[in-house]
């Protein structure tokens, strides 16, 4: 998601709870909860994997508000702010509650680099491409941004043992299907 988000605010009792689970969290998340590891047993006692995507940065809030100015929409109206779907890459689209729907285009939206508003710690990001995930998801465009509207595809990067015996897992149960247009594959001990 482009925008403010905090998957960790309730880690602590996720991990109270003492049960697997699997975080899916922006690369910096999962850098935070591999260092919490080291201190804490029940990280790796509990967290089944690590899941991510190669991050662009996070939005400072005013980059959502800069929209709404735009369309002249107060927050209070809106029903939904939906940065991308509906397509690859797909449109920014709000809605409002009396029905009323704004669309930007992808490159409407984020073409002009100096309008992204990256928070300060995305712009000094040691690991965009999450290198501490056992799986990595991105988007793949030829020639490496989208031109307009297009089928899509995405790439999987998998880091660890651990995520590449997910993988194999979601391939063997058709909860995802892939082509095999390259393959690199390397695990850590993980």
């Amino acid at each position: 998601r482009y925008g403010p988000a905090a998957p960790l605010i309730d880690f602590t009792s996720i991990l109270d709870r003492a049960e697997p689970f699997a975080l899916i969290a922006k690369p910096c998340d999962v850098s935070a909860v591999r260092n919490l590891a080291k201190l804490d047993p029940r990280v790796d006692r509990y967290m089944q994997y690590a899941l991510t995507l190669v991050c662009g940065g996070a939005s400072e809030l005013t980059k959502s508000q800069e929209i709404l100015d735009e369309f002249g929409i107060d927050e209070r109206e809106l029903s939904l702010f939906r940065y991308r779907g509906f397509g690859n890459p797909g449109p920014t689209r709000l809605e409002t509650k009396d029905g009323r729907a704004f669309e930007l285009t992808y490159q409407q939206m984020w073409a002009d680099e100096s309008t992204w508003r990256i928070q300060s710690r995305c712009k000094i990001c040691p690991d965009a491409m999450g290198e501490g995930a056992d799986l990595v998801v991105s988007d793949v465009w030829p020639g490496g941004g989208p031109t307009g509207e297009d089928e899509g595809f995405n790439g999987i990067i998998v880091r660890t043992r651990r995520g590449l015996e997910l993988h194999e897992a979601a391939l063997a149960a058709g909860a995802m299907a892939t082509s095999r247009i390259g393959l690199i594959a390397t695990c850590s001990s993980t």
